[in-house]
């Protein structure tokens, strides 16, 4: 009987793939033709202004861009069926995903258009931005800046260019995180399974760095305060960085790469090296990694 059901599953399963060949071939093999989606593009012009950005939205890009002609707009790509809600009231523009189709139209196997909300606004600096998205790609380029910034998304990569005078707080769950050419009070990054990367980044406080599974890459990453990094699976790497105290706690991994200042170093690893410079006048450095080597230098000597 067992043998039966077996036989009957793999003579459905191939019938399944027999008629997805049949459908792609019907089609040319251009699987735009298997999209149910209908998509519009859907233009909003803002006649107030805002200090406060909030997106709240599910599987779309956000993209923030600088407008030419000082008007106010945002612009979605969008399923004719599923549609975003833009309002601008008391200094706040808020985008929300307004998506009431039955459980059964939600289910497409094609989704050939990539969906997006592009925010157009005059270059300057905003008093908050708050972005939740589930599937779908954050950018934001130098063009902006802002007292407060807190991003979460579930699956997709944050690239932020933009100046943060209060708290950056930025988590993905899968995705990557790119910092560039930046200034913040106070940084917290968090990527369960994805790169963190930095670059040329000011952080006058405390900085607060967590990748569960992926590599910690900074480079010429300044922190006032206190710089603790936490990485689960996954090689830290720094060039050309300094921080008043350094901590960093790898389970597997390396920790590798230069600092620009002496410090009292304090390393242990479990299993692999441990190459640091002799300890001098300056901050504490705490390294542990449980597997994994240790290769720290101070720039230039």
């Amino acid at each position: 009987m067992k043998k039966r059901w077996i036989v009957a599953a793999s003579l459905l399963l191939l019938c399944g793939v027999a008629l997805i060949g049949v459908a792609l071939a019907a089609c040319g093999f251009d699987l735009r033709a298997l999209d149910t989606n209908h998509y519009e593009t859907s233009e909003y012009v803002l006649d107030a202004e805002a200090s406060v950005i909030v997106v709240n939205t599910k599987e779309t890009d956000v993209i923030l861009q600088p407008s030419e002609d000082g008007e106010r707009r945002v612009v979605c790509v969008e399923r004719t069926n599923v549609r975003h809600k833009v309002t601008c009231e008391d200094g706040t523009l808020t985008v929300s995903v307004e998506d009431e189709r039955p459980w059964y139209e939600r289910w497409s196997l094609f989704s050939t258009k990539k969906l997006s909300v592009t925010i157009r606004l005059p270059a300057g600096e905003y008093e908050r931005l708050t972005i939740e998205n589930s599937t779908g790609g954050v950018s934001i380029p130098g063009d902006f800046s802002f007292g407060a910034l807190d991003i979460k998304v579930s699956t997709g990569d944050v690239a932020c260019a933009a100046s943060v005078t209060g708290q950056m707080k930025i988590g993905v769950s899968t995705g990557g995180i790119r910092l560039c050419d930046l200034r913040v009070g106070e940084l917290s990054l968090s990527a369960s399974t994805g790169v963190i990367a930095a670059s040329a980044v000011i952080c006058d406080g405390n900085a607060e760095i967590i990748g569960r599974t992926g590599k910690v890459t900074l480079t010429d990453v300044v922190v006032g305060g206190r710089m603790s990094i936490k990485a689960t699976t996954g090689d830290v790497t720094f060039a050309r960085c300094d921080a008043a105290q350094i901590s960093v706690l790898v389970t597997t991994g390396d920790v590798t790469g230069s600092l620009r200042t002496p410090k009292v170093f304090d390393a242990q690893a479990s299993t692999g090296k441990i190459e640091v410079p002799a300890s001098g006048a300056g901050g504490s450095c705490e390294v542990r990694a449980s597997t994994g080597n240790i290769r720290l230098w101070i720039e230039g000597e």
